[in-house]
């Protein structure tokens, strides 16, 4: 991506992408969901063997692609031990990535409790299997409406103003359901189905940080920048287990995880603000040289 596409137009390219993906997603979530969830021992199987099948044609087609060759890129894949030692070096000399790391470490909190949503709806709430339907077509409609919005605005403003904007939304998501969780019976219940609305702004930070790291840094630096960073989105998923045992506590449970992460995501969100923004020195002009052709 960073080789293919020019700084200013990778917020066009996740508009394209995730809109025109969330599309067919939604489809089928509508017309299959139904025939699988109703029987969840024969079901699910089908549900991981079509997203199996999908994975597998997505990597064809990005065999596809042209990638330009690095200048001065190995001829042999460096040591394991290496390349710990360039991250170490990295982070060391360059405060603004570890700021970032620091603001990937605070989102990924936010994953962790992704599984939960979908425990609280049907453990506590009492909801049927089939409500799962629902969901997922929310949360893919929600992050293709998102994508309109959010893909223009990143080419516009930036990525680092975009990246504290979709973290501060993805804060959404637990605070409503915990709020849904204290509304009369009957009523929450509902309209649980709304929590997934902030839900479909996760993977867009997702997207968006990738964007924002590729602008941070040198062409010849994309490779390891984003391994770091990616490093950084899994560090927080080791304490799964934790949460799913406070969860399980009786003087825990949902709310006060929920909220908790809440705070995080709100936390991270801030932390943006302490974020360099590349685009108010010159850009480099490799990126631009390896864009994508001209405007269109």
């Amino acid at each position: 991506q960073g080789k293919l596409i020019r700084p200013r137009r990778r917020g066009r390219l996740l508009l394209v992408s995730t809109f025109y993906g969330a599309l067919p997603a939604t489809l089928m979530a509508w017309w299959l969901l139904p025939q699988w969830l109703p029987v969840p021992r024969a079901g699910f199987p089908w549900i991981f063997v079509f997203a199996s099948v999908c994975f597998f044609l997505s990597g064809l087609i990005v065999l596809l692609l042209s990638e330009p060759r690095d200048r001065d890129s190995h001829d042999s894949p460096r040591a394991a031990g290496a390349s710990v030692a360039d991250m170490i070096y990295v982070l060391r000399h360059d405060r603004n990535l570890r700021r970032l790391t620091l603001v990937t470490l605070l989102f990924g909190s936010g994953l962790i409790i992704f599984p939960h949503y979908q425990a609280q709806a049907l453990g506590p709430m009492q909801l049927p299997m089939e409500v799962l339907m629902l969901f997922a077509i929310t949360q893919n409609a929600a992050v293709g409406i998102f994508s309109l919005f959010l893909g223009p605005l990143a080419d516009r403003w930036g990525n680092r103003v975009a990246l504290g904007l979709v973290i501060l939304g993805s804060a959404v998501a637990p605070t409503l359901a915990v709020v849904l969780s204290r509304l009369p019976a009957g009523v929450g219940e509902g309209a649980y189905w709304m929590v997934y609305i902030p839900m479909g702004i996760t993977p867009l930070v997702l997207r968006i940080l990738v964007n924002y790291t590729l602008e941070t840094c040198p062409p010849e630096q994309h490779p390891r920048y984003l391994a770091t960073v990616n490093l950084c989105l899994v560090v927080p998923l080791v304490f799964a287990p934790v949460v799913g045992f406070l969860i399980d506590l009786e003087s825990v449970g949902f709310e006060l995880v929920f909220l908790a992460t809440a705070v995080l995501l709100v936390f991270g969100a801030l932390l943006t603000r302490t974020l360099e923004e590349p685009r108010n020195g010159p850009m480099d002009e490799d990126l631009v040289a390896l864009g994508a052709g001209g405007e269109e």
